[in-house]
């Protein structure tokens, strides 16, 4: 009885997550059970950041996600700190839950806990049956804890690997519920544990993203959303010193000067389905700039797809224009002179001018920032944050406080939403900012915003540089070459990455990079010699760029 019992729950789960819905217009109710790891031990703002909290930004409104985790808390009923006794355990019987996901097991390793072994299945299996016997009747998901990298709390995870998995493949054969492997997709991601024990929000994120899969049967899948617009030919007139090439050459530094009436028109290289298009005026949106974005098949007969000839924006920099999928090989952006009478006929500065293809999921929002204060050592600037006219998507933010540092989440998945953050750059630093952007199980990234404070004091202009959507190792340059070569390199996410030469024999002659690496471009430099310094004889050498996921090589030829 109890097996069949659970088979009908997962069958109703399994109707209910199709959109089959049982409870008219009710959440699906998710109760999130586990130690610190759920509870979000060691983060500022564990409501916010925790695995449960991004989870139900992740799910959406027809979810109601709750976080019932407790730090320091056991399964084993005989130990320093079991759940039964928590509040939270009570609570999330009265909750009622239609989803329950457990998350145990580091604390029940503990020397003094794991005394009493022997009762753990019995006791997981009796925590799991008391959700059974509620009125919901709810699906279990059974979960790995996550691997431990430290020990400071008497947490071991040579008991956990040897003894705490294969008894929770016990609890998961006897109660038949689903398992969520939270460990061993963790494996070798100490970064993303500060105390060893605790996730960050990247680290919950991960998490989150895995209990997504399970819940939805849904598979997150990234996808690319270049800018089509960037580094094609382009065209214009009405323009000033600054030609239309600095409109779409995704330089924020460069910029498109018009006297209005004037139009720019790009040429996409081939027919292809666009559907957003983002257009940065920066402090020119105080003039109230009105314009029109049309699109053609052959640049001879036009269609208008955004018409801004007469509602002129000026509270943001960025207009971005969401259309109905348009089929285009050419773009036209078409300026008219300010709203206000005083810029009638003035200049008109476009710093940027990007075009979307049509995805079907999700776009990514816009970062784009300004300075606020400069004096000699120190810059205020703000960070922007434009949506792209997306319903439902949640971002995560990630920044790089240096040129080689790698990149680290500011706030778990959010609501995308207009905003502005102020920040303080020291002189000579740069900081770079990048957005993931998730729907429905679709995940892409934004181009990379990277702001200098120059050594002279003054702020360099920003540059938006498209991330790159994969691995690459490119040709080496020049090639032949005596007696230095550059190797450059695009990693799609941060990534530990090494770059290595060898000889013809296939031995390691030198090791240019071995490291965390930020998402982006990268340039490494090979002077012809190996490691020791010894200048290395004319043949065939082999550059190699290795990450977790890809292994790409170039041959390169050395003339003495």
């Amino acid at each position: 009885m109890g097996i069949l019992r659970i088979s009908c729950v997962s069958v109703r789960i399994l109707l209910t997550l199709s959109g089959i819905c049982y409870g008219q217009n009710e959440p699906i109710r998710v109760a999130c059970l586990g130690n610190g790891v759920t509870e979000g031990s060691g983060l500022s703002f564990p409501s916010r950041d925790s695995y449960p909290a991004q989870l139900g930004r992740m799910l959406g409104g027809r979810y109601d996600v709750r976080n019932f985790g407790a730090s320091g808390s056991t399964v084993l009923k005989k130990s320093d700190h079991p759940f039964w006794e928590e509040s939270a355990f009570e609570n999330a019987l009265v909750y009622q839950p239609d989803i329950v996901v457990f998350c145990f097991g580091a604390d029940d390793s503990k020397p003094w806990n794991w005394t009493t072994r022997d009762e753990f299945t019995a006791d997981y299996v009796e925590m799991i049956e008391s959700f059974f016997r509620m009125e919901s009747r709810p699906q279990a998901y059974l979960g790995y804890p996550p691997p431990v990298f430290n020990n400071p709390y008497g947490i071991s995870d040579s008991v956990i690997t040897n003894k705490i998995l294969p008894s929770i493949d016990s609890v998961r054969a006897i109660a038949g519920v689903p398992m969520i492997d939270f460990n061993a997709p963790l494996w070798g991601r100490g970064d993303l544990f500060p105390d060893g024990i605790h996730p960050d929000i990247e680290g919950g994120r991960l998490m989150a993203g895995m209990v997504f899969e399970s819940l939805t049967s849904i598979h997150i899948r990234r996808v690319s959303d270049p800018d089509l617009a960037r580094g094609r030919p382009v065209t214009g007139s009405g323009f000033e010193e600054n030609r239309p090439g600095g409109l779409n050459d995704g330089d924020y530094s460069t910029k498109w000067s018009v006297r209005p009436p004037g139009w720019a028109v790009i040429d996409l290289g081939e027919e292809q389905p666009v559907e957003l298009f983002q257009t940065d005026f920066g402090t020119d949106r105080l003039k109230g700039i009105l314009y029109t974005i049309s699109v053609s098949s052959d640049s001879i007969d036009w269609r208008t797809v955004a018409d801004h000839s007469d509602d002129p924006d000026t509270t943001w920099p960025v207009r971005v224009d969401q259309i109905k999928p348009a089929t285009a090989r050419y773009v036209r952006l078409a300026l008219y002179y300010g709203f206000y009478a005083v810029d009638k006929n003035g200049i008109v500065n476009v710093h940027d001018f990007r075009v979307r293809r049509h995805t079907g999921t999700v776009h990514a929002p816009l970062l784009s920032w300004r300075a606020l204060q400069i004096n000699e050592t120190r810059m205020k600037y703000e960070v922007r944050v434009t949506p792209s006219g997306d319903s439902g998507v949640v971002a995560v933010i990630y920044r790089a406080m240096e040129d080689s540092a790698a990149y680290s989440a500011l706030v778990g998945y959010q609501p995308v939403e207009a905003a502005s953050y102020t920040v303080f750059a020291k002189l000579g630093t740069t900081h770079r900012y990048y957005a993931l952007a998730f729907r429905a199980g679709r995940e892409v990234l934004s181009d990379t915003l990277t702001v200098r404070f120059g050594n002279t004091g003054i702020a360099d202009d920003g540059s938006m540089i498209a991330m790159p959507e994969d691995v690459l190792l490119h040709p080496n340059y020049p090639n032949p070459f005596n007696p230095t070569t550059h190797l450059r390199f695009d990693l799609d996410k941060p990534a530990r990455a090494t770059l290595r030469i060898f000889d013809p024999r296939g031995r390691l002659v030198r090791t240019l990079m071995d490291g965390p690496v930020p998402a982006g471009t990268h340039t490494a430099q090979w002077d012809g010699a190996d490691d020791a310094g010894n200048p290395m004889s004319s043949g065939v050498y082999v550059g190699r760029l290795t990450t977790a996921w890809s292994m790409q090589s170039r041959k390169m030829i050395l003339l003495r």
